[in-house]
C-alpha cells in the first residue's frame, strides 16, 4: 500500500510530535525535577549554614560573656577575704568585739558551705556569737560589719538587762573566696 503525498507529511509530523513529546518526557522533565530538587537541597543547605554562622556568633558572644563574668568575680572577690581556717575568723571576730568594748560569752564557727565554679571557690561560714554591751558599742560594731563586704548579719536578737547593757545573740555569714590556681 502506497501513502500519499499528504498521509506522509501527517506521518512526518506525528513521528516529529512523538520524537518531541518523548523527549520532553524522558529528557527534559526529569532533567528540570533534578534541577528544582538540587536548588531545594541547596536553599536547605545555606539554611543549615546560616543557623551555624548564628550559632557561631553566639559561641563567641557567650565566650565573651564568661571572660566578663569571670572579670566581675575577680573585681567582686577582691572585697572577700582569703580562705582562711576558724581560728583566723575568730580572731577577726574577737578583735573586732575587743575593739568596740563587747564581752563575748560564746562564738560558735560552722562547717564551710562551698560553692565551687570552674575557677573559683567561694565558701562560706556561719559564725555564732552572744555577746554583752553598751548599745552605743554594739550599733558601732554594726556598722563595722555593715561597712565590711565580706562579712553579713543573719540573725539579731537582742535582750535588755540592768545599768544600760543589753545582751544579743547574732548569727554573722563570713565569706571568703580563692581561685582554683591557689588551691594547688
Amino acid at each position: 500500500m502506497k501513502l500519499s503525498k499528504r498521509e506522509k507529511i501527517l506521518l512526518y509530523i506525528l513521528a516529529c510530535i512523538v520524537i518531541f513529546s518523548g523527549g520532553l518526557y524522558l529528557l527534559i522533565l526529569p532533567a528540570f525535577e533534578k534541577q528544582t530538587e538540587l536548588t531545594t537541597e541547596i536553599d536547605s543547605y545555606r539554611t543549615i549554614q546560616n543557623e551555624m554562622e548564628i550559632q557561631i556568633q553566639l559561641s563567641d558572644n557567650i565566650q565573651e560573656q564568661i571572660i566578663k563574668a569571670n572579670d566581675e568575680i575577680t573585681v567582686l572577690s577582691s572585697d572577700l577575704y582569703t580562705m582562711m581556717p576558724n581560728y583566723d575568723i575568730d580572731v577577726i571576730i574577737t578583735s573586732m568585739l575587743n575593739k568596740h568594748n563587747l564581752n563575748q560569752s560564746s562564738l560558735l564557727i560552722s562547717d564551710p558551705t562551698t560553692s565551687e565554679t570552674n575557677d573559683n571557690c567561694i565558701q562560706s561560714k556561719y559564725v555564732n556569737i552572744q555577746i554583752t554591751g553598751v548599745i552605743s558599742d554594739v550599733s558601732e560594731f554594726i556598722n563595722e560589719i555593715d561597712d565590711i563586704q565580706s562579712i553579713h548579719i543573719i540573725t539579731f536578737y537582742m535582750d535588755f538587762v540592768e545599768n544600760d547593757k543589753i545582751n544579743i545573740s547574732m548569727s554573722l555569714e563570713v565569706f571568703m573566696y580563692e581561685t582554683n590556681d591557689s588551691l594547688q
